[in-house]
């Protein structure tokens, strides 16, 4: 029996992503390692585990791990930068939490999935959209918080005498970030119909989630890998000025001090 034009392009769609999340977690790994800078970890698991939640995976497990991806994003905002800051890291992952532990609770009961692959009854169907609620809300907070605090030091270090790729580097994360926390408002619209991707609609949403992601792993994997065209093609017009070379993990902790030095006086 042939296969349905939808559901092969969703095939190959779904082996692309985890291929592709596979290698953006090695690419980060190795960036990790050569660097140390550890911090970079959360965001690894992030797209392992992301690899992850798209296989046939138990039932059980799939909703034990589920929204995992998006508590790492928050670790990884917390100690990229908020390592030595007050903030809303403890309010963020709190609410994060209490929100995946009422998904696991919803599911127990009614077998909600992404998209739908069971019929649901009417009176199921207002906790459908509590569901798929539950799912946005997670999104929304985790990835904004990360495009926030990425924008937020972007705007701190745009007239500090830094070379302009590595400020690019947080503006390429930002926008990427508040980007994929699209995906928390577009997934609203997914039907309750039992007939996953095959749904036009779902299909639709389908590709519009998988273009997002791609947007936000290429902008993780440009952001701290930069590879050397690109650094210099942002610092054409930038006068070094001659100081010792530093390593990124030195330089890392020299951005963290003039940024900590920024916020301590603007709030003087």
């Amino acid at each position: 029996m042939p296969l349905e034009p939808n559901f092969l392009i969703i095939i190959i769609l779904v082996l692309s992503f985890i291929i592709l999340q596979l290698i953006v977690s090695i690419f980060l790994l190795y960036k990790m390692i050569k660097t140390k800078l550890y911090n970079l970890l959360p965001l690894i698991l992030f797209f392992l585990i992301n690899s992850l939640l798209l296989l046939n995976l138990p039932y059980l497990f799939f909703h034990i791990i589920a929204h995992l991806p998006s508590i790492c994003i928050i670790i990884f905002t917390k100690y990229t930068f908020y390592r030595d800051r007050k903030s809303a890291f403890k309010i963020v992952l709190g609410i994060v939490i209490v929100l995946k532990i009422a998904d696991f609770i919803l599911k127990l009961y009614i077998p909600f999935s992404f998209p739908m692959r069971i019929e649901i009854r009417s009176t199921e169907i207002p906790y459908y959209y509590l569901y798929l609620s539950i799912m946005a809300g997670i999104i929304l907070l985790s990835y904004l918080w990360l495009g926030y605090a990425s924008l937020n030091t972007y705007k701190a270090l745009k007239n500090q005498s830094i070379e302009p790729w590595i400020k690019k580097r947080y503006q390429i994360l930002g926008v990427s970030s508040v980007l994929l926390s699209l995906n928390g408002v577009i997934m609203l619209f997914m039907p309750w119909t039992r007939k996953g991707f095959e749904d036009p609609l779902a299909f639709t949403i389908g590709i519009l989630i998988f273009t997002v992601t791609i947007i936000f792993s290429a902008g993780s994997v440009i952001g701290w890998m930069m590879p050397q065209r690109l650094k210099t093609y942002f610092n054409r017009n930038f006068q070094p000025i001659p100081e010792v070379d530093l390593s990124e993990k030195e330089l890392m902790e020299k951005i963290k001090k003039e940024l900590s030095e920024g916020f301590d006086h603007g709030n003087n």
